[in-house]
């Protein structure tokens, strides 16, 4: 058995020998690449890098671009959100999470469940508030 010619696929365009194609194909040796490409459903190396560029250009640059007669207007398409302000020794989780203990008087009680996972021989809790409504009889659930 000869070698086995395999696709690389990375994060760059696929590449597959022409050999490999003409054996799942079944195409005959004067089938161009490109058409052994579009049989399998690859899309041809070309088309790709021009379709990678053009999102680069208005997604990532800004910029407006137009691609197979269609414009690509930047201002059409939602921005990523910027990276968060807080900078990582300004940040305390003890202002942001509750350890137990006393919280504010309005506050309504709450149920608290646990699926029991112990992490170093503790139960670890997770709480959070459940709107219940009062029941309309007392001793009977609503």
């Amino acid at each position: 058995m000869g070698p086995q010619h395999h696709c690389q696929t990375t994060k760059t365009p696929v590449f597959c020998p022409k050999k490999f194609l003409l054996n799942i194909t079944g195409a005959y040796n004067t089938t161009p690449t490109a058409a052994l490409q579009v049989i399998e459903g690859l899309m041809p190396l070309h088309i790709k890098a021009k379709m990678q560029s053009t999102l680069v250009r208005v997604g990532r640059l800004g910029r407006n671009c137009d691609y197979q007669d269609i414009y690509f207007d930047h201002e059409s398409y939602e921005q990523p959100s910027p990276p968060s302000t807080i900078h990582p020794a300004l940040f305390s989780l003890e202002d942001r999470v509750s350890q137990g203990g006393q919280g504010p008087a309005n506050r309504t009680p709450i149920k608290v469940y646990t699926d029991g996972l112990k992490i170093n021989d503790q139960t670890a809790v997770l709480s959070v508030p459940l709107q219940t409504k009062p029941s309309l009889k007392p001793g009977k659930p609503s």
